[in-house]
Protein backbone atom coordinates (compact mmCIF):
# COMPACT_ATOMS: atom_id res chain seq x y z
CA UNK A 1 0.00 0.00 0.00
CA UNK A 2 0.99 3.20 -0.89
CA UNK A 3 -0.80 6.22 1.02
CA UNK A 4 0.41 9.78 0.76
CA UNK A 5 -1.06 13.25 1.98
CA UNK A 6 -2.11 15.78 -0.27
CA UNK A 7 -2.89 19.39 0.93
CA UNK A 8 -4.27 22.07 -1.64
CA UNK A 9 -3.29 25.49 -0.70
CA UNK A 10 -3.79 29.04 -2.22
CA UNK A 11 -2.05 32.07 -0.48
CA UNK A 12 -1.74 30.45 3.05
CA UNK A 13 1.92 29.12 2.93
CA UNK A 14 1.74 28.93 6.73
CA UNK A 15 -1.42 26.89 6.86
CA UNK A 16 -1.79 25.15 10.30
CA UNK A 17 -2.03 21.75 8.68
CA UNK A 18 1.07 22.16 6.47
CA UNK A 19 3.45 22.82 9.25
CA UNK A 20 2.25 20.36 11.63
CA UNK A 21 2.24 17.12 8.90
CA UNK A 22 5.54 18.25 7.96
CA UNK A 23 6.99 15.28 9.97
CA UNK A 24 4.99 12.61 8.83
CA UNK A 25 6.55 9.36 7.58
CA UNK A 26 5.03 9.44 4.10
CA UNK A 27 5.17 11.36 0.74
CA UNK A 28 3.42 14.42 1.19
CA UNK A 29 2.31 16.87 -2.07
CA UNK A 30 1.02 20.06 -1.76
CA UNK A 31 -1.31 21.40 -4.52
CA UNK A 32 -0.41 25.43 -5.41
CA UNK A 33 -0.83 27.32 -7.98
CA UNK A 34 2.14 28.01 -10.64
CA UNK A 35 2.58 31.56 -9.97
CA UNK A 36 3.07 30.95 -5.93
CA UNK A 37 5.81 28.47 -5.95
CA UNK A 38 8.13 30.95 -4.11
CA UNK A 39 5.85 31.44 -1.66
CA UNK A 40 6.10 27.57 -0.60
CA UNK A 41 9.37 26.93 -1.75
CA UNK A 42 10.73 26.41 2.26
CA UNK A 43 8.24 23.53 2.31
CA UNK A 44 10.93 21.52 -0.09
CA UNK A 45 12.35 19.87 2.10
CA UNK A 46 9.56 18.09 3.36
CA UNK A 47 7.16 18.55 0.45
CA UNK A 48 7.06 17.66 -3.52
CA UNK A 49 5.12 20.32 -4.82
CA UNK A 50 2.25 20.08 -7.25
CA UNK A 51 2.19 23.47 -9.18
CA UNK A 52 -1.33 23.68 -11.53
CA UNK A 53 -2.58 26.35 -13.80
CA UNK A 54 -5.66 26.83 -11.70
CA UNK A 55 -6.29 26.55 -8.40
CA UNK A 56 -8.97 28.68 -6.84
CA UNK A 57 -11.98 25.91 -7.35
CA UNK A 58 -11.41 23.56 -4.41
CA UNK A 59 -13.85 21.19 -6.13
CA UNK A 60 -11.12 21.42 -9.52
CA UNK A 61 -8.23 20.94 -7.10
CA UNK A 62 -9.67 17.92 -5.62
CA UNK A 63 -10.33 16.07 -8.77
CA UNK A 64 -6.72 16.96 -10.06
CA UNK A 65 -5.32 15.66 -6.76
CA UNK A 66 -7.18 12.58 -7.57
CA UNK A 67 -6.47 12.30 -11.00
CA UNK A 68 -2.37 13.11 -9.91
CA UNK A 69 -2.83 10.11 -7.53
CA UNK A 70 -4.33 7.66 -9.67
CA UNK A 71 -1.28 8.69 -13.07
CA UNK A 72 1.32 8.40 -9.62
CA UNK A 73 0.00 4.34 -8.48
CA UNK A 74 -1.11 5.71 -4.95
CA UNK A 75 -2.89 3.44 -3.50
CA UNK A 76 -4.67 6.12 -0.76
CA UNK A 77 -4.73 9.74 -1.07
CA UNK A 78 -5.52 11.73 2.33
CA UNK A 79 -6.45 14.87 1.57
CA UNK A 80 -6.19 17.95 4.03
CA UNK A 81 -7.22 21.71 3.99
CA UNK A 82 -4.08 23.59 4.96
CA UNK A 83 -5.46 25.11 7.76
Amino acid sequence: MKPVLCIPSYSRPDGIAIERCKELPLRKFIFIRREQEDLYDKWRPWYTLVLQDHGTDIGLVRKNIVNYCYKKGFDWAFMLDDD
